[in-house]
């Protein structure tokens, strides 16, 4: 240190000041430890701006005294650790380097109204720990958490089904802090809308395979007028197919004609026959969502 420089627990405290609340009673008995393990490397010549990170990489981390210490940058040790057991670049070199990532969390979370909750150190940490990039939480905000928090008690319920380990009071919190990426849960929360669609009215099961509706762009709202047209049909077509005869089309093949506008041969065949019988006035009505055929 320059000549007539002391360094005393004070000068050490303002370097811990940015990451701890260094007055609080609770951290007074780490700080003053740390302090102590400090003074003659400092005295010694080593800088104070590396005292933090020689402390944390040291084994007088890892005793009881200094445990608020080493907590406080866990999340920092494991990610590293994980870079390095999968060969990858390890993303925090330094205590700054990883209270500026914090930093960063932190301002694109305070971006979205009503998640100051989220910008705690143990949320944050929670972010740190599921290696999500910034982005990721932001998109999973924006996706899947206003979702959740937006959603009716049917479609709240169905998304649970999707997440069973959430509890219903943290759903969304599980959304944002889980392990679910954003892109996947924002797939899982469209597909629990089809389901809800069909429980709203009633429906019973669906027969399609909803993860392939939800792909070709069904949602919620085409789900439901699409599942009332089926269950509107479903008896003409089935009183259509004992009277002309073969085998009629599935519930599915009539989902995916009402949702996706796919008819199938045997709907096609019954269509035909019927028009040919009744000259296009049976009063059965098909087809897919947004148009009718009287057959």
């Amino acid at each position: 240190m320059a000549d007539g420089f002391e360094y005393n627990i004070d000068v050490f405290k303002s370097v811990l000041s940015l990451m701890f609340d260094v007055e609080a009673p609770e951290n007074q008995a780490w700080i003053t430890a740390a302090f102590n393990w400090a003074k003659p490397k400092v005295d010694a010549g080593v800088s104070d701006a590396l005292i933090p990170d020689m402390l944390l990489k040291s084994n007088a981390a890892k005793e009881p005294a200094m445990k608020p210490f080493y907590d406080r940058f866990s999340s920092m040790i494991a990610a590293n650790e994980r870079a390095k057991a999968a060969n990858k670049e390890t993303p925090y070199d330094t205590i700054s380097n990883y209270v500026q990532a914090e930093r960063d969390y932190t301002k694109a979370v305070k971006t979205r109204t009503g998640f100051d909750e989220f910008t705690s150190i143990d949320n944050i940490k929670k972010f740190i720990d599921n290696d999500l990039s910034v982005q990721e939480v932001t998109d999973r905000i924006d996706n899947a958490f206003y979702a959740v928090r937006n959603a009716d008690e049917t479609l709240k319920n169905e998304i649970k089904k999707m997440f069973p380990s959430a509890t219903d009071a943290d759903l969304a919190k599980t959304l944002v802090t889980g392990n679910v990426d954003a892109l996947t849960g924002a797939q899982k929360i469209a597909q629990a809308g089809i389901q809800a669609a069909a429980t709203t009215i009633g429906y019973g099961g669906i027969a399609s395979n909803v993860s392939d509706l939800q792909k070709q762009g069904v949602t919620r709202e085409t789900a439901l007028k699409g599942f009332q047209q089926v269950a509107r049909e479903r008896g003409g077509i089935q009183q259509a197919s004992r009277m002309f005869g073969g085998t009629g089309p599935t519930q599915a093949e009539l989902e995916a004609e009402a949702l996706t506008g796919a008819e199938s041969t045997s709907a096609k065949r019954l269509r035909s026959q019927a028009r040919a019988q009744f000259g296009g006035s049976s009063g059965i009505v098909t087809g897919s969502l947004g148009r009718k055929k009287q057959v």
